[in-house]
């Protein structure tokens, strides 16, 4: 079955202006001379501290003319800068009419058990505004390593058979597509005979050892020559009265004490699904594309310690 690939492209807005990668920066234009306010928009803020990248955003409140000029000290506390976090102290710029954020890059602990860690932010002068009540923004790095959601995390080996019983296994990545909902896990990877890229499993999870594999994805729309349709990957089970290939709703799985190995249930294997879509939505199952691979397993690869 030949096709072609329907781009879709996504418009997002950018809603702040990240710029931490300077102490300080020039800025055309007069500084800002209303009754302005600026402060953090809340005294306190939680991340995980497997979070990453993020962002926390600046208010400036009343109009304004020009521009506004802070200084932001960062202080520690149990958490320590360079060690579990990274943000650029000094002069930050805000543009009239532009929001900004302070942008933080948080340091995973790998996998030590601690106590929540904690440090703040402190806007300590302000020109072309008065600095708000809410001149001073706690931030609390959360413990994530004690939640089996997040221990599940890593690189895994997928056991996996084709159908004449020949070995075809391949790797994943598990992760929380960045936001930590514990409601889905994410393993991005394929078998080399799928077509396909940017693969991703969904695992519902639950806390009592039990994940289900829903359904994974691919991006973009294909055009099949009869139709338009979309590219899934899921569970299938073999029919055997009727000796053929059906798509499952769902496929169990569970984990293991130590959280290094996912056994799906007997039986389960992966194929990617062709859906119909029509009116901008996915109607009917046209067929496989790909598949099925039996997969039995992933067993965690083991983390190689930083240097």
């Amino acid at each position: 079955m030949k096709f072609s690939r329907i781009f879709l492209t996504l418009t997002v807005a950018a809603a702040f202006t990240a710029c931490s990668n300077k102490t300080e920066w020039d800025i055309d234009g007069d500084m800002n001379t209303t009754d302005a306010l600026v402060g953090f928009e809340s005294a306190t803020v939680v991340y995980n501290e497997s979070d990453g990248l993020v962002k926390l955003p600046i208010k400036v409140t009343g109009e304004r003319n020009g521009n506004v000029k802070i200084n932001v000290k960062a202080t520690d506390g149990t958490a320590v800068q360079d060690v579990h976090y990274i943000v650029t102290s000094g002069d930050l710029n805000i543009p009239a009419e532009e929001k900004v954020s302070i942008e933080l890059r948080l340091l995973d602990d790998g996998q030590e058990e601690n106590e929540d860690r904690e440090f703040t932010l402190t806007i300590t002068s302000a020109e072309g505004a008065k600095v708000s009540e809410i001149a001073t923004c706690t931030v609390t790095l959360k413990d994530v390593d004690a939640n089996p959601f997040f221990k599940l995390f890593g690189t895994y080996e997928a056991e996996a058979y084709d159908l004449d019983g020949n070995p075809c296994n391949f790797t994943v990545t598990i992760d929380d597509e960045a936001e930590a909902t514990e409601q889905y896990l994410y393993a991005a990877g394929q078998p080399e005979s799928f077509y396909g890229f940017d693969t991703k499993w969904i695992l519902a999870y639950s806390d009592d050892g039990t994940l289900t594999f829903e359904y994974g994805y691919w991006d973009g729309l294909y055009n099949f020559g009869s139709f338009t349709g979309v590219v899934t990957l899921q569970p299938f089970f073999f029919d055997e009265e009727n000796e053929r290939w059906v798509p499952a709703e769902s496929a169990s799985a569970t984990y293991n004490d130590t959280y290094d190995t996912i056994t799906f249930e007997e039986g389960m294997a992966v194929g990617t699904g062709v859906y119909k879509y029509e009116n901008s939505q996915i109607t009917t199952y046209a067929g496989r594309y790909d598949g099925p691979v039996y997969v039995t397993k992933f067993t965690k690869v083991p983390a190689t310690p930083a240097e």
